[in-house]
């Protein structure tokens, strides 16, 4: 019997962008007490391992060891890889801002990736992404780009909810990207304000 191969159609990565009309309004930075926020440091290396390792992006493919993290730093943007520590200098959340116009799937001319949002389980609902998510995009802003975008797996339903309540907008760059929007707002609750997201950047540039 010939072999059989069976082709799979890769799904398309989910891009949510920070529209330019908010760019006159970066999103304030508000932390809990007892919690620190500050940048990433060299000695930090470890530690920071072994904060995201913890279950956060093996789902992705994708792991944090000494090669993995070197590449991350050196697309870094300056004073933009954010830490927040407890109270016991433990390191509990991270995100961080890379200059990265080639995403996967799409091209962000002059792109502003806001990336790998994390926090520690016993840390979790208490602001601290949000907290790491606006100084990232708040950093962004203040270093001029127009182009802040993330990507994230549609079954990572608080993380979405977080970027949405923040200001962030779905990008419908494909076809379908309305109708699995759609769903993912359903099961959030969450208005699907279709016909104001845009579909390109031009879309973007045209709402200012």
């Amino acid at each position: 019997m010939p072999s059989i191969t069976i082709m799979t159609i890769p799904i398309p990565m989910l891009y949510m962008v920070w529209p330019r009309q908010q760019l006159a309004a970066p999103p304030a930075v508000e932390l809990p007490v007892g919690y620190t926020l500050r940048h990433y440091r060299d000695e930090d290396a470890d530690a920071y391992c072994d904060l995201v390792n913890i279950d956060g992006w093996e789902d992705a493919g994708w792991r944090c060891n000494e090669k993995t993290l070197h590449l991350l730093l050196v697309r870094a943007l300056p004073a933009s890889f954010f830490l927040v520590e407890a109270g016991d200098g433990t390191l509990v959340a991270t995100a961080l801002a890379r200059h990265r116009p080639d995403a996967d799937s799409y091209d962000f001319p002059f792109g502003g990736e806001l990336s790998l949002v994390f926090v520690h389980p016993e840390h979790r609902r208490r602001g601290l992404g949000r907290a790491v998510t606006a100084a990232v995009t708040a950093r962004l802003i203040e270093i001029g780009y127009q182009n802040i975008y993330l990507n994230v797996m549609d079954e990572r339903l608080p993380a979405i909810r977080l970027y949405l309540e923040l200001g962030f907008v779905p990008f419908l760059y494909e076809d379908g990207m309305s109708e699995t929007w759609q769903e993912i707002c359903c099961d959030l609750g969450w208005p699907a304000t279709v016909e104001q997201w845009p579909r390109t950047l031009t879309d973007e540039r045209e709402a200012l």
